[in-house]
């Protein structure tokens, strides 16, 4: 039988040398069209009064921007104006340095120079700004065109528009996928424009190679086979699950009345049992009065998990503090007009 053709060792060296052609660019491509481009979202005004109350020379990790997922861009936003108060990443480009690579079993992938603190951004992804129906038809173009090439460089933005990073890119586009990620994607808005930041999720030392979960929203699960070798793999960057719901970041009304909304539930209840929620529902906790606003701290994540002491994803969803607190308000309401009105019919 003939042997199958196999490309000379200087030729397959000389393509595995360099990682694949693109055209660099530094922020989102926007289509010349304006009609094809998001919409900006609207600022806050004076009236509003919207802006975070943070003292001192940098935002805290309250900061109400930081908790509504959007960046400060000074005095309009800002308590502290115009100077870095540290929530200000995106807007100044500040990214780590990093390097493509080769990725055992994954092709290019994208390690970093320098030590990575937990909660710092990594980079940004850019690419074509594109929406729903250029989309589509790129997919549809890709697949007729290249079948057995599964290599997909498409994510979501906002409101239906895309970023397409295979021709118009940064080195975000070299970071492979992984089930057990050290980073995450965060929508981030800046100046009123939904931008995506790749942040670290833990410490990652230089040399390490980056990765996040694609979360592919795809019913060909099959077709994007996931080779990261994690104890937790799923075998598939198919999504899992639901959106993390602090991907979706929130307008500013709606963010506020929540905000609002949890600060008056922990003053109301401030000395009562249901502040010290932590030391019922997980072991260990650093403080006896360890206050949660949001459900458990994502620092006992592995600890609940690992010694199955509850259905994280089923706390997470059940400490949505305000709507308890709004059913709390309507059940004492309901019990003192019933009450009102067996004493108004008594005789």
């Amino acid at each position: 039988a003939a042997s199958p053709p196999c490309l000379p060792v200087d030729i397959m060296n000389e393509v595995y040398s360099t990682p694949p052609p693109y055209t660099h660019i530094q922020s989102l491509k926007y289509d010349d069209d304006k009609n094809l481009r998001p919409k900006k979202i609207p600022a806050a005004t004076k009236d509003d009064r919207e802006k975070c109350s943070c003292t001192g020379k940098t935002c805290a990790e309250d900061c109400f921007n930081r908790v509504i997922m959007a960046e400060c861009i000074g005095p309009v936003n800002c308590n502290i104006g115009i100077k870095d108060c540290g929530n200000r990443a995106l807007g100044k480009k500040q990214f780590v340095k990093c390097q493509p690579r080769r990725e055992r079993g994954k092709g290019w992938g994208l390690v970093t120079l320098e030590f990575i603190p937990k909660g710092k951004l990594v980079q940004e992804y850019v690419g074509e700004v594109i929406d729903e129906k250029e989309k589509e038809k790129r997919l549809q173009d890709w697949n007729r065109e290249h079948p057995n090439d599964p290599n997909f460089y498409v994510m979501a933005l906002s409101n239906g528009y895309y970023v397409d990073a295979r021709e118009y890119a940064n080195l975000s586009r070299f970071i492979n996928h992984s089930c057990d990620p050290n980073c995450r994607v965060a929508s981030v808005n800046v100046k009123g424009y939904i931008r995506n930041g790749i942040y670290a999720i833990r410490d990652i030392q230089a040399g390490e190679y980056l990765n996040y979960d694609y979360h592919f929203d795809t019913k060909h699960g099959d077709r994007f086979v996931c080779r990261c070798g994690s104890p937790n793999c799923r075998g598939t960057m198919k999504g899992a699950g639901k959106d993390d719901p602090m991907k979706k970041p929130a307008n500013w009304k709606e963010a506020k009345a929540r905000y609002d909304a949890d600060k008056k539930f922990l003053l109301d209840t401030k000395g009562e049992e249901v502040v010290s929620l932590v030391d019922t529902l997980l072991p260990c906790a650093e403080h006896p009065n360890e206050t949660v606003a949001s459900g458990p701290l994502e620092k006992h994540r592995q600890e609940a998990i690992s010694n199955r002491i509850f259905l994280w994803r089923n706390v997470r969803m059940g400490a949505d503090f305000v709507s308890r607190y709004s059913r709390l308000e309507n059940k004492a309401s309901l019990s003192q007009n019933t009450s009102q009105q067996e004493k108004s019919s008594s005789p």
